[in-house]
């Protein structure tokens, strides 16, 4: 918590280069250390241990990188009136990364409704894969969201965040070609060659997680108007439309159906975000190219999973 918060503070302070290494540190300090310990004791505990020791570092590093700030810290005057604006403004998004993990934990209870513990296991290492790609995109998000929020009024900050939209929803295809080739070599080399089989799983379950957590760079309408509670409502229905359509794919295609079911829950999501954060402060998001690129992602989905057959 104290890595965490310490890198949401220096990446708001426009700080973000100490912010990501912050991020960065902690996170690969971590697996190392875990996967060094697990050499020497091969148990889930070892590592959970260097998950632990990787965390203690980070905090060290973090409070080491914020001690001006601490040493400068003083309790402003209308620090009352600050803090009840700013409880206004933040405690919608609390529901909303609520909502974030309710989309995976829902897709795990549809896997024990609809197939087993086997499949579930298929799905948690190939959900841990895709998160360390997507742990880098939120990462460059986090960097350059201070960076436009705070300059949303100027012409070339507004044209900064139609571009940065704009250039993520590009990346998604590319970023599922790149998987689909390293799938096998990615699942063999942390998985074994009993996960192999659930490889063509991974570009899936990486562009859904993208287009999911794809509202975190964009969406500044909301705050801009004072209206963040309406995020809440979009994500929650993202939710329900994640369970109900994943059942119905799980039901339909099997395990793949699951992951499809969360990208067209998350495409959703990010439609619906898009468009009525635009209509409280336009920037000129371009919807066409936001669905152009969806029906692609899920054309190339859908093919992957056939392949597999």
């Amino acid at each position: 918590m104290i890595t965490y918060h310490t890198f949401n503070f220096l990446r708001w302070q426009t700080k973000a280069k100490q912010a990501a290494f912050l991020n960065l540190f902690t996170y690969i300090g971590g697996a190392v250390i875990g996967i060094v310990l697990l050499y020497f004791q091969k148990e889930v505990i070892s590592y959970i241990y260097g998950l632990i020791i990787g965390g203690f570092l980070g905090s060290l590093v973090a409070l080491y990188i914020s001690r001006e700030y601490i040493k400068s810290f003083k309790i402003l005057d209308n620090a009352k009136e600050l803090l009840r604006e700013l409880f206004k403004l933040s405690l919608p998004f609390v529901p909303n990364y609520i909502g974030n993990n309710l989309m995976q934990m829902a897709d795990r209870v549809v896997i024990l409704i609809l197939f087993g513990k086997y499949e579930l296991g298929l799905f948690a290492i190939i959900v841990r894969l895709a998160q360390i790609p997507q742990f880098f995109a939120g990462t460059i998000t986090g960097g350059f969201l201070p960076v436009m929020y705070n300059n949303y009024k100027s012409e070339k900050g507004a044209r900064l965040i139609k571009n940065f939209f704009h250039f993520y929803i590009t990346m998604i295809p590319i970023w599922f070609i790149i998987f689909y080739f390293l799938a096998d070599l990615a699942v063999l080399m942390f998985g074994g060659e009993d996960y192999v089989v659930s490889a063509y799983l991974l570009p899936m379950a990486l562009v859904s997680m993208l287009f999911v957590n794809g509202t975190q760079g964009t969406g500044f309408g909301y705050t801009i108007a004072r209206k963040t509670h309406l995020i809440m409502y979009f994500t929650f229905l993202s939710v329900a439309i994640n369970f109900i359509l994943s059942i119905l794919f799980g039901w339909w295609i099997g395990l793949a159906g699951v992951f499809l079911g969360t990208l067209i829950a998350g495409i959703i999501r990010v439609y619906l975000h898009i468009r009525y954060s635009e209509k409280l402060y336009r920037f000129g998001y371009n919807l066409y190219y936001l669905m152009g690129i969806s029906i692609i992602v899920v054309i190339m989905s859908y093919f992957s999973y056939l392949g597999s057959l």
